[in-house]
């Protein structure tokens, strides 16, 4: 069933991005009446379904933390897609792009984190921090990544998993380092410069 859970949730995403609502193609003012009606009810469901306990006593329950939770993701979603309208050359913009050109080195970054933390061959904290404590490990996790991800893309065009991966479909490696212009460029203006795009010598002949 989880397996199917991920399948739907990629699937939501795959239909937001193709019908363009991520794009930001609507006024801002839908996008925050979306956040916020999502974040309320969202926030109702899951604090009823887990009961500010970290287990689950019925079905009910469970259904709903799991429609709450899809509900938060579409707020977060839609704040974000606002924020960047209404501010599109802030620092905060900038980072959320930054953080999203290393989704998958920020992915493996949070989860080898939190494994640590609560998995036996770390600090075995699991069920040991309340939901406050998780909370703000989410947050410090979250303020990491966004001042590490702009950092890391001034000096190299892509994550570093990012650049395995991308070397590893090209069968050849990438380059990672930028130009000396590049970082010029990325350092002069708040949002990174677009250095993912393969250049003509990057691909195969």
């Amino acid at each position: 069933l989880y397996a199917f859970h991920l399948l739907g949730h990629m699937l939501l995403g795959m239909a937001l991005l193709k019908s363009r609502v991520l794009a930001g193609k609507g006024r801002v003012k839908t996008y925050a009446w979306a956040a916020a009606a999502g974040f309320a009810a969202g926030m109702v469901l899951v604090g009823w379904g887990t009961r500010f306990d970290p287990g689950f006593d019925t079905i009910v329950q469970t259904q709903g933390f799991f429609w709450g939770s899809l509900l938060l993701s579409g707020s977060y979603i839609a704040a974000a897609v606002a924020g960047t309208k209404l501010f599109p050359e802030c620092w905060l913009t900038a980072a959320l792009a930054a953080v999203g050109r290393m989704a998958l080195t920020n992915y493996l970054m949070h989860s080898v984190i939190c494994t640590t933390l609560f998995y036996g061959y770390g600090f075995g904290l699991y069920e040991r921090v309340d939901r406050l404590g998780q909370l703000a490990l989410v947050l410090a996790i979250c303020l990491m990544q966004l001042i590490i991800s702009p950092l890391w893309l001034r000096t190299f065009r892509f994550g570093p998993v990012e650049w395995l991966w991308r070397s590893f479909t090209y069968w050849r490696w990438q380059p990672l380092r930028r130009s000396a212009e590049e970082e010029t460029a990325v350092s002069s203006q708040c949002a990174p410069i677009d250095g993912d795009r393969p250049r003509e010598h990057d691909g195969p002949k």
